[in-house]
């Protein structure tokens, strides 16, 4: 269970040890996101068979999300489904939905 965070940088502070808890499950799967927060911040990670970690920001990426810190951190806490944030236009997802759906292991 994911805990309650406070900023995305808390979530990105503990990634590694998340990606760590993860790895059997993410074993296989292959990507790279970005995260795209609509007050400019901007985060890049690549997962590689079950290894995921940060990157300086991807020019190019299977899968990028848009959205605001708080729809996201509602996301994690899962206070809100992702269906519903993606209707409501909350959240905007770019590229390869089915590896972000694999990336969702991770949380």
């Amino acid at each position: 269970m994911m805990r309650d965070y406070q900023s995305i940088e808390e979530v990105l502070h503990d990634f590694a040890h998340l990606s760590e808890e993860a790895a059997d499950r993410l074993k296989g799967h292959d990507g790279s996101f970005t995260l795209a927060l609509r007050d400019g911040r901007v985060y890049s990670l690549v997962l590689k068979d079950g290894a995921a970690q940060l990157v300086p920001e991807l020019s190019e990426c299977d899968c990028r999300v848009e959205s605001d810190e708080k729809t996201l951190l509602e996301l994690l806490a899962g206070r809100l489904h992702p269906a519903k944030a993606l209707l409501l236009r909350k959240v905007r997802v770019q590229g390869n939905i089915a590896k972000i759906m694999e990336l969702i292991s991770l949380i």
